[in-house]
């Protein structure tokens, strides 16, 4: 397990930090105000494809041994270049269905019969790579979208579910669906495509949207009785500033006439606060998530708005539906800041002052209570002048603190999981010389099939292999599962890196997770996959699907915090700490209550001796200024009962 680094401060403006309070914090070093309204998020444009004269190079393929962690990597397909799907994680690029035991890989199109220097070769084609032995072999074969630019409308970007009829056992009558964007030959986008096809090469079916309606499309999802969701943005700029920021909710439902789906489109304006110079203070991506039954759904922006429980607050802005989409309601205000886990990871702007500033949701899905999961980013707001809203404070030495934040049972209530530190900062496109893309973490949430547990992987450098521009450069990839029925995590949230120490390490670019696991006998299998891209950003590349990622039921090891006598107990706050760190504990009833801390071989390192206290609200403070960096575990004991949590010191 990587240990926190200690960094330093590097301040690019002046503001008053609360040394006490706050020098838990000392990772989110400022490397200066970083504002967002002005670099439009939009993928790169890869026109240059069409006419590369570099298809008849061939990639080199990994290795074909067994990595020593069991990790296997099988290969999937080729397509054009790096850009076969777009550089985020909110496009779903990996799908599967348990009942089938199908799993899906959509991209743009394998490198057959395409001629160097055409532009009537395949990259516009879409692939919809399918395995039907848990990712041993794959069918390449099926392309649900073929237009190329030739015919005007190569498809760029896609994502691609499953469709599987009601009582359908035969994986050759599912469907696979899949929409994206056009590109025209002059590199113009030229409205969307929606297009299905059988597994048995069957019933194709291509519908275009006219140009105005073009939209990046984002979180495509498939739910029961043939229902279909994806969001994607309307938005309009100048050249450096958005002009209208808007979203375009597609929704469709299975015809069993035309063996197809068809789509509607409704226009929506998020409420987004306007300042006195006309910025709009919203991000241009949104994420739209949906429960397996297609009757709880949401659509959520980032930004400010004048509706939310701090209206100078860049935050979640959620509308939510409980009857499949009929009717839409703004959800009440809320206080992220209110959040401990949130609050603890914040600086102050000025003494006393500390407002959340919300990352573009990486990932968005419903567990099985119908409660909203965000994971995302979160980072410390700079300015509090109404002018200023879209500047947040950067980090020096890390990314950041990724968060599930998720809705509660409550109405209108919120709360958050610290998930783990982002250490190797994002790429931007300048910083990847090799291949000119760049990428995030790329987090993304896999829910299991009964929807109780939720899996969280991303990509990030070991700090062994983070070089002196803190980039992450060689990621690996990693993931811990939460249940959000019993409140557990693995191995108490330490996450597992798969591929350190073998012979993947630090050469896992591009991944994918895919929407749902496999579940079987008490193990969890995660579909990812990664790309390996060529000698250049406009030479092909490979697609492999990741094998033996798997948790199980075992791994599963924290306690359910609703025990008898103990009816809630906090995350440590500050987390990660140097110095005085609190727990709250709630008790239903008068305890013998105490508090044990041991580190990772399991040695007591730190005590607070018990005594017996009334029932109510209890803190409890550990000084960890005399531990060494690194990962402990706290427990509270209340009588026969005991809970345990990890906490991290600096």
């Amino acid at each position: 397990m990587k240990k926190l680094l200690l960094f330093s401060m590097v301040i690019a403006f002046s503001f008053s930090l609360n040394a006490q309070n706050r020098k838990a914090i000392r990772p989110a070093a400022v490397s200066g105000a970083k504002k967002v309204q002005a670099l439009k998020s939009k993928p790169i444009n890869d026109n240059k494809s069409q006419f590369a004269a570099t298809f008849n190079s061939t990639p080199a393929l990994l290795p074909v041994a067994k990595d020593v962690n069991a990790i296997n990597k099988v290969l999937i397909s080729h397509s054009a270049n790096c850009y076969s799907y777009y550089n985020a994680s909110q496009q779903t690029v990996m799908s599967s269905n348990s009942d089938l035991n199908l799993i899906t890989f959509t991209a743009r199109k394998s490198l057959s019969n395409i001629v160097p220097g055409s532009q009537t070769n395949q990259s516009g084609f879409c692939q919809a790579n399918f395995s039907t032995d848990f990712g041993t072999s794959w069918d390449t074969t099926l392309v649900p979208y073929r237009d190329t630019a030739a015919n005007v409308s190569p498809g760029r970007y896609p994502s691609g579910v499953i469709y599987n009829p009601a009582g359908n056992t035969n994986v050759l009558n599912a469907s696979s669906v899949v929409c994206g964007i056009k590109q025209l030959p002059n590199t113009n986008w030229s409205g969307d495509y929606f297009a299905s096809e059988t597994f048995g090469h069957a019933n194709n079916s291509i519908k275009k949207s006219a140009d105005n309606d073009t939209s990046f499309l984002y979180f495509l999802t498939s739910c029961d009785a043939g229902k279909f969701h994806v969001i994607g943005d309307h938005n309009r700029d100048n050249g450096t500033n958005w002009t209208r920021l808007q979203s375009v909710l597609w929704d469709g439902s299975w015809n069993n006439t035309t063996n197809s789906v068809d789509w509607t489109s409704t226009i929506h304006n998020p409420p987004f606060t306007v300042n006195t110079n006309g910025t709009i203070y919203g991000s241009g991506e949104y994420a739209y998530a949906w429960s397996k039954d297609g009757q709880i759904g949401y659509h959520i922006y980032t930004g400010v708005s004048s509706s939310a429980g701090d209206p100078k607050e860049w935050a979640p802005i959620v509308y939510k539906s409980t009857n499949a989409g009929a009717s839409w309601n703004l959800m009440a205000p809320f206080i992220f800041t209110s959040i401990p886990a949130i609050d603890s990871s914040l600086f102050e702007i000025s003494t006393g002052v500390r407002r959340a500033f919300f990352d573009n949701p990486s990932d968005a899905v419903v567990d099985l209570n119908g409660n909203l999961h965000l994971a995302q980013i979160v980072r410390s707001a700079s300015s509090v002048h109404p002018d200023s809203l879209n500047y947040y404070m950067g980090f020096a030495k890390i990314e950041g603190y990724m968060f599930d934040v998720f809705t509660t049972t409550a109405a209108g209530g919120w709360d958050a999981n610290y998930i783990e530190t982002q250490y190797g900062q994002d790429l931007l496109a300048a910083d990847d010389t090799q291949w000119g893309c760049g990428w995030s973490n790329r987090l993304q949430m896999s829910k299991s099939p009964d929807g109780k547990k939720i899996f969280y992987t991303w990509m990030d450098s070991d700090t062994n292999n983070i070089v002196a521009d803190n980039l992450n450069r060689y990621p690996d990839i990693l993931s811990v599962g939460y249940d959000v029925v019993t409140g557990d995590w693995s191995n108490y949230g330490i996450p597992k890196n798969f591929t350190k120490g073998g012979i993947y390490d630090g050469s896992n670019y591009f991944m994918c997770a895919g929407d749902w696991t496999f579940s079987n006998a008490g193990t969890y299998t995660l579909h990812v996959s990664t790309m390996q891209p060529g000698a250049t950003g406009d030479a092909p590349v490979d697609h492999y699907y990741v094998k033996n990622v798997n948790f199980t039921e075992n791994d599963f090891v924290g306690i359910n915090e609703i025990s008898n006598g103990i009816g809630s107990i906090s995350q440590n706050y500050p987390n990660p700490t140097s110095g005085l760190t609190t727990i709250n504990v709630n008790l239903t009833k008068s305890s013998k209550l105490s508090l044990v801390v041991t580190n990772l071989m399991g040695q007591k390192v730190y005590e607070l001796a018990a005594s017996t206290v009334a029932a109510g609200t209890h803190a409890l403070t550990i000084d960890a200024s005399k531990l060494s960096s690194g990962v402990y575990f706290y427990t509270v004991n209340a009588d026969n009962n005991s809970i345990t949590k990890k906490m991290i010191v600096e």
